[in-house]
């Protein structure tokens, strides 16, 4: 029989359920029930790219958009984009109506962003026309004055004269400890406005299942649900290139494509799977 997935680790708290109890037996008469039953654990079905279910989500957000409930639009769009197949349409066509969105919101810097990548992923000829409308009207807002600052995806570095003893943190910043609250950082000196004087990068990042579509997988950034998708699963997205890369080197290549077996196998809750994978980037094992 198949085990299968109500939630998350529902495969194996059936498993559990139907375990019997070995008065006075050891742990390996419970490790040899598990082995015997492990195939059904794993047999339930992955969700997996697919353009028919792609279009059903993005109508869905369409739907949403039309009732400019705009951050449940772009997470289903988000979703959409993950759904769709490689080279086809349907990947052009979630960017372009998430730009929609960001234009809407006067997000044109995101908007543009988006559009560039409608237009490198087959977005469809017929409807280019629209597409470019967009981008030049985008582009006159902006060189009208009417941006809001927005750098989509940034990525922040120390722009002043490092400490030598602290290298993410600026020269003129130091540590000091608060009876009442512990170590915290103080200027010393007077600083800028727009002197960025902190880049600590995160140890350890990850999500819950709740926002796979609106916080990146790697380093849990939203970035206005702006992201990109995994290009071989459909519940993982990025902020950007470079993080998309880096949690495959280092996670991601191990759960791609097989995360409905995992949540199914594992006796946890969504906190403790999240957990798991914390332990896992630490290299806990």
């Amino acid at each position: 029989m198949a085990y299968e997935r109500n939630g998350v680790g529902a495969g194996m708290k059936a498993l559990m359920d139907e375990m019997p109890d070995y008065p006075h037996a050891d742990v390996t008469k419970y490790r040899d029930f598990a082995l015997q039953r492990q195939a059904a654990l794993l047999d339930v079905p992955e969700r997996t790219k697919c353009d028919r279910r792609a279009a059903q989500l993005r109508q869905e957000g369409n739907r949403l958009y039309l009732e400019r409930q705009y951050g449940d639009a772009l997470e289903r769009y988000n979703e959409s984009i993950c759904f769709a197949e490689r080279d086809s349409d349907q990947l052009g066509m979630g960017f372009a109506n998430r730009s929609a969105i960001y234009c809407e919101q006067g997000e044109f810097e995101y908007a543009l962003a988006n559009i560039a990548l409608a237009k490198a992923h087959h977005y469809p000829e017929k409807l280019m026309p629209k597409l470019l409308a967009r981008e030049l009207s985008c582009r006159a807002k902006l060189d009208a004055g009417q941006s809001k600052g927005t750098v989509p995806n940034p990525r922040m570095d120390v722009n002043v004269n490092a400490n030598p003893k602290i290298p993410f943190v600026a020269d003129g910043a130091g540590m000091k400890l608060y009876k009442q609250f512990g170590r915290g950082l103080i200027a010393e000196r007077d600083f800028q406005v727009g002197d960025i004087i902190l880049d600590e990068k995160p140890t350890l990042v990850t999500n819950g299942l709740g926002y796979r579509y609106t916080n990146c997988a790697n380093c849990s950034t939203g970035f206005n649900h702006s992201l990109l998708p995994c290009p071989g699963c459909v519940s993982y997205m990025y902020c950007s290139e470079e993080c998309l890369q880096r949690d495959k080197r280092f996670v991601h290549r191990f759960e791609c494509g097989m995360a409905e077996k995992l949540r199914n196998a594992m006796f946890c809750s969504e906190d403790q799977l999240d957990q798991f994978k914390v332990l896992h980037k630490a290299g806990v094992h």
